[in-house]
């Protein structure tokens, strides 16, 4: 710093003092300490899935932003759906040449069972339909090794209720000895709400052997 007087010039230096400009130690210290508590906070991301939905995780697989609803907690941290690579059980998986061994052996059951009731037991079809049911239930489980698929109980109702008009029509060509549309349309048309309710109860009991 310099001093100016009136009289003769005198040049007079004063020690510059490094400690006004730079910090001690312990000020670094408190920076460090500050810079290490932000870095630390969770970063607030949206969820990929779930836009507007905020989040601070992420897949440990693929980095993407997810949701506590998204996560799936594997053995080697929280992953995304599609890192996880989930895959149903082999026993709720069936291809098409298992579900064509259900229902050709649905269908077979179900035109029996209920055969059988319309000839046999006329008066207690009503109350003798879960039986049909359980039959084609587990027809079906056991053609199809036990699985429990999905499509193998739409199967079971869809063969329930084949084998029923089925069944029926064989029941008039028994009592009739022939079958003409105009036969087969009157015993429909009459036998309509009962076959309805039938069948309802056989496919609750059906599908119920497969679930």
């Amino acid at each position: 710093m310099l001093h100016w007087f009136a009289g003769p010039m005198r040049l007079t230096l004063q020690p510059f003092v490094l400690s006004s400009i730079i910090p001690n130690e312990s000020e670094w210290m408190r920076c460090d300490a500050m810079t290490e508590e932000e870095n630390s906070l969770p970063q607030v991301l949206e969820c990929a899935n779930h836009p507007g939905r905020e989040t601070s995780l992420r897949c440990s697989k693929c980095g993407k932003p997810i949701c506590v609803q998204c996560v799936i907690q594997t053995p080697v941290g929280g992953r995304c759906r599609e890192c996880a690579n989930l895959r149903p059980l082999p026993m709720y998986q069936a291809d098409l040449f298992t579900v064509a061994k259900a229902m050709a052996s649905g269908l077979v059951a179900s035109t029996l069972s209920f055969l059988v009731l319309f000839l046999l037991v006329r008066g207690f079809t009503f109350w003798l339909s879960p039986l049909a049911g359980i039959a084609v239930g587990e027809a079906i489980s056991l053609a199809t090794n036990r699985k429990r698929a999905r499509s193998l109980q739409v199967v079971a109702a869809g063969t329930v209720v084949a084998g029923a008009l089925l069944a029926n029509v064989l029941n008039l060509y028994i009592a009739y000895g022939r079958i003409t549309p105009a036969l087969a349309g009157r015993a429909l048309i009459s036998d309509l709400p009962a076959l309805l309710l039938f069948t309802l109860l056989a496919i609750v009991l059906a599908i119920s052997r497969i679930r």
